[in-house]
C-alpha cells in the first residue's frame, strides 16, 4: 500500500470515529507504535535492521572528534536544542562500516567516495563513520572543508 494510500485511509478513519464516542472511537483507531531509536548507541553493533533509525552518539565522543563550530550549522542547532546528538543510521553508512570492518589493512590504501545531491546525508553518513572509526582506535584526520 503506498504511504499516500495508507494516510488517506488513516484520516478517513478518524474522520469517521469522530461521529463515535470515545471508548469506541478509541476501540477502533489504534495508532501503531514504530521504533524510533536503536538500542545499540555503538556503530560497530548496526545492521541493516538499524537502518532508518537515530542512535545517540555519546557526548564525550561528540566533544573529542567534533569540536565546536565543526560540524554543519543545522545539525549544531538541533544538537544544541535537543541537549543530544542524534544520527539516523543510514544504509550509505552500514556499508561503509562494513566495508571498513571487512578491509585487508595490510594491502594499500583503500579509498572510499561518499557522493550524491545536496543535502542527501553525505556529511551525516561520513559522521556515522567517524564514530565508528573512533570506538575501533582508527587514526582519524578530519578535514570539514578544503575551502575554509
Amino acid at each position: 500500500m503506498s504511504s499516500f494510500k495508507f494516510l488517506r485511509s488513516t484520516f478517513a478513519l478518524q474522520l469517521c470515529s469522530r461521529g463515535f464516542s470515545t471508548e469506541t472511537a478509541a476501540a477502533t483507531f489504534q495508532p501503531t507504535k514504530v521504533a524510533v531509536r536503536t538500542s545499540q548507541s555503538d556503530p560497530t553493533n548496526h545492521t541493516m535492521d538499524d537502518v532508518g533509525k537515530l542512535y545517540t552518539m555519546p557526548k564525550g565522543v561528540r566533544d573529542k572528534l567534533f569540536p565546536k563550530y565543526v560540524l554543519p550549522l543545522y545539525f549544531e542547532q538541533l544538537c544544541d536544542t535537543f541537549h543530544e546528538t542524534n544520527i539516523i543510521v543510514r544504509q550509505p553508512a552500514i556499508e561503509l562500516i562494513d566495508y571498513l570492518k571487512r578491509a585487508d589493512y595490510n594491502r594499500p590504501i583503500i579509498r572510499y567516495v561518499i557522493y550524491g545531491k545536496y543535502g542527501c546525508g553525505k556529511t551525516l553518513t561520513l559522521i556515522h563513520a567517524m564514530n565508528y572509526a573512533f570506538n575501533n582506535n582508527f587514526i582519524i584526520v578530519y578535514v570539514p572543508s578544503v575551502w575554509r
